[in-house]
């Protein structure tokens, strides 16, 4: 049982798993970091306190981070919270490194595309691969003026 304060007609001290679906929603919305304490939360409750704080999805379990709504609210809102899903969608990958280029350190085999993505909003992304083709190390000296 986790108890929590909210406003009714008078302030009321319950526990979070008897609220209602809207005040559970607008209390989450407040207090992200609570949706661990929730029993079966829906794909709307969890992905509106991803959206709130990203660092949520480490605390999910499996079956939210492998939903397609949850890691795509995830890698808009801060793309390193990739790094707390196993097995991202390929928009979900795109959607990181566009937010955050640096997001290319979590993803496996990222393609040519992908990567002049991260390197576009983050140069120093190109230090997360291997060996850079061609077309990457232009760009990383076309950006910040250095060999790579």
């Amino acid at each position: 049982m986790f108890l929590v304060t909210i406003l009714r007609e008078t302030y009321e001290t319950v526990d979070i798993n008897t609220l209602t679906p809207v005040e559970l929603l607008f209390y989450i919305r407040e207090h992200p970091e609570d949706i661990m304490w929730v029993d079966h939360p829906s794909i709307d409750i969890a992905s509106m306190a991803v959206h709130s704080n990203p660092k949520i999805l480490q605390f999910l379990t499996a079956s939210y981070k492998a939903n397609h709504n949850i890691q795509l609210v995830a890698a808009r809102a801060d793309g390193l919270s990739i790094a707390y899903i196993t097995d991202p969608y390929d928009d979900v990958e795109r959607a990181a490194v566009k937010q955050n280029g640096m997001a290319l350190r979590y993803i496996k085999n990222p393609d040519e595309n992908l990567i002049i993505s991260a390197i576009n909003n983050n140069p120093d992304a190109i230090f997360y691969i291997g060996k850079p083709s061609n077309a990457a190390s232009k760009l990383y000296k076309r950006l910040t003026g250095k060999k790579i």
